[in-house]
């Protein structure tokens, strides 16, 4: 039986941080140093810290709760101090019986780089501050906050009664409960369940108050059973909502429910929405300058009249607006019913397409740029008049747009292979000097990206500059017959794209043409530019796997990857029940050979329910795992 990655890791990290020599340790420690050499600290029974002692922790250090009733009471302060490479780990045996606690002190005890497995922490009245750490329990917190930096949390952490606690730059699988004056930014959040039951409710933020920015946070619920499912991203909150990506995923036999937010009042801004039905429901206060997607059930529900909506974009919702409100200079696109329930269109509603790029940001042509409220107070970061949704065009920085115009369609190129012809053109429509890269990949009919067929080609253009170039795309007998989609884009690389365009194409199953053998693409020079055609290989000094793109995705996602030198490569992708689901009919996505260089890899969901999905590339020595998250 195959271990999994993560399983083996860890279990060797612990194995060699447990020496031959042991320490027992139980009842009042006092003041105290441990260190690696004492490895591991095996707490025979409830262990304590007096107000006045102070533990010092040392990098290495392992502390076992070899019974599960084993407990640390703690009214001094810990000084728990790991490094990234000799971490501390708390080993318990299970959350509800391996507990620390804290009581009254107004010292704080200091946590870094320390790993808590199996074990619990419960706040009643100290200041604590954990950086870097992982936690594997359940946290309460107390009457004294604390603040969690880029740290792994999987539990709930609590608050019920405690206010002004942080949570910075930390990924957290489980849910924010309670608590007021939360600080919460740039996390991850993330609470997903699957399975049979009566009911299965999931939220990331339950009944807290505070300020909640730059998160991403997704919720899960599917239930095989005849019962009801809810996933919910912010439920009963009150606050500051902004610059959030939220996505939300229910499904059930009987009755399923989900939504980005759900009761609760606030301000709600600049945020990004997809969920499986609702975008707002019942949200009381202002919801401006976001960008709802794809929400069958409707964006926006509410029996408020005094509900502010303006400055939205809604795309692709049954139903726009359902409530007694008047909508101002939002972008209503491509909804059944764009307005319901007594909801009305107020100054500067439009009904076009926004033209968004990967799927939250605006086109250089969207007719969303300077058409929000032109009070200026709503006016954007680069001094220019409000854009509709979530985020902003910043007219004052360099960017350029690219267009792709074929010679004539539809195209369809025989079996025996042919060509077509086709015009790129690049234009500088700002006011700055322009430097990036233009680029064209061909879309396989399996999903593959098969390029860059022209460049990357090095731009350094001029304001107001305007380029283009006629071209010829060759396409040879043995490319399998299917769609296939010719691509352009222009940006700084791969993760920032300024813009992009293309066209469908056909190889078909018949037909004599002239033979084609090769991929090759001529025609009118790129000048001092990068000359089109096959470019110079790059070789990647690392072996990584990236982040999916786009992320969240509808169907379709690419997945990238570097290999140093040539190697099978193996790349599976995983359910929530650790099901393999790499392929529509097979598994795993991808196990073959390849070369060094760079790769990528088309991952079709199309036939998978939404929720937290795993990919793992096995490649040589070098194995990686990370997340992603299907919406439809």
């Amino acid at each position: 039986m195959k271990l999994k990655l993560s399983a083996l890791v860890i279990g060797c990290l612990l194995l060699s941080n447990f020496a031959v020599g042991q320490t027992y340790v139980s009842g009042n420690i006092g003041s105290a140093t441990w260190t690696a050499a004492g490895n591991p600290y095996i707490l025979t029974g409830d262990i304590s810290l007096s107000f006045g002692d102070t533990l010092r922790i040392g990098p290495a250090v392992v502390v076992d709760f070899r019974s599960s009733s084993n407990q640390f009471d703690v009214t001094g302060v810990i000084v728990s101090v790991g490094t990234s490479l000799d971490s501390i780990r708390f080993v318990g045996v299970s959350t509800s019986g391996s507990i620390i606690t804290f009581y009254d002190n107004n010292s704080a005890s200091n946590f870094r780089y320390v790993h808590f497995s199996d074990v619990s922490l419960m706040n009643i009245g100290s200041p604590i501050m954990f950086a870097h750490c992982s936690i594997s329990g359940e946290i309460s917190l107390g009457s004294f906050p604390i603040t969690l930096d880029s740290c792994q949390i999987t539990g709930d952490i609590d608050a019920e009664g405690s206010t002004g606690n942080s949570l910075l730059n930390s990924d957290v699988s489980g849910q924010i409960l309670n608590g007021t004056d939360w600080t919460v930014i740039g996390c991850n959040l993330e609470h997903s369940e699957s399975g049979s039951f009566i009911g299965i409710y999931t939220s990331c933020v339950v009944s807290a108050e505070g300020s909640f920015i730059g998160n991403t946070l997704h919720a899960g619920a599917v239930n095989y059973f005849e019962g009801w499912a809810q996933a919910v991203g912010f439920i009963n909150c009150t606050g500051n909502f902004e610059h959030n990506l939220i996505t939300a995923y229910a499904s059930s036999e009987y009755s399923a429910i989900s939504a980005a937010f759900r009761q609760g009042s606030g301000i709600s801004h600049h945020n990004s929405i997809n969920t499986s039905h609702y975008g707002y429901s019942d949200f009381v206060g202002e919801i401006s300058n976001n960008t709802i997607v794809d929400c069958p059930s409707g964006a926006i529900e509410t029996d408020q009249d005094s509900l502010v909506v303006k400055n939205n974009i809604i795309l692709g919702c049954y139903t726009g607006i359902d409530g007694p409100v008047e909508a101002q200079y939002c972008c209503i696109y491509n909804c059944t019913t764009p307005f319901a329930g007594g909801a009305t269109p107020g100054p500067g509603v439009i009904y076009d397409n926004p033209l968004l790029i990967n799927e939250w940001f605006l086109d250089p042509n969207s007719p969303c740029i300077d058409a929000g409220d032109p009070d200026p107070i709503y006016n954007d970061p680069d001094g220019t008049r409000d854009d509709m949704g979530a985020n902003y065009f910043d007219q004052g920085a360099a960017y350029a747009t690219v267009t792709l115009t074929p010679g004539g369609l539809p195209i369809q190129i025989p079996a025996s292979g042919g060509s077509f012809d086709f015009n790129i053109a690049v234009a500088n429509g700002g006011t700055s000097q322009v430097t990036g890269q233009v680029w064209t990949n061909i879309l396989m009919p399996n999903g593959n990206v098969f390029g860059p067929i022209i460049g990357p080609i090095d731009l350094s253009l001029a304001p107001g500059w305007f380029g283009e170039r006629d071209r010829t795309q060759n396409i040879p007998s043995n490319a399998p017959p299917g769609n296939y989609t010719y691509q352009a884009y222009v940006g700084i690389d791969e993760e920032t794209i300024w813009d992009q365009d293309s066209f469908d194409f056909e190889k078909l199953t018949t037909g004599d043409g002239t033979g084609i053998t090769d991929w090759a693409n001529y025609g009118e020079p790129f000048e001092d530019w990068l000359i089109a055609g096959t470019p110079e290989m790059e070789i990647p000094t690392e072996w990584a796997l990236m982040q999916n793109y786009p992320n969240p995705f509808n169907s379709t996602t690419t997945i990238a990857f570097s290999l140093p030198e040539a190697s099978n490569v193996r790349l599976d992708v995983f359910d929530i029940a650790g099901r393999n689901v790499g392929a529509q009919h097979a598994a795993p996505l991808l196990d073959g050979f390849r070369d060094a260089g760079y790769h990528q890899v088309t991952f079709d969901a199309s036939h998978l329910a939404s929720g937290l999905y795993f990919y793992q590339i096995e490649a040589g020595d070098f194995s990686s795992v990370k997340k992603m998250i299907l919406v439809k």
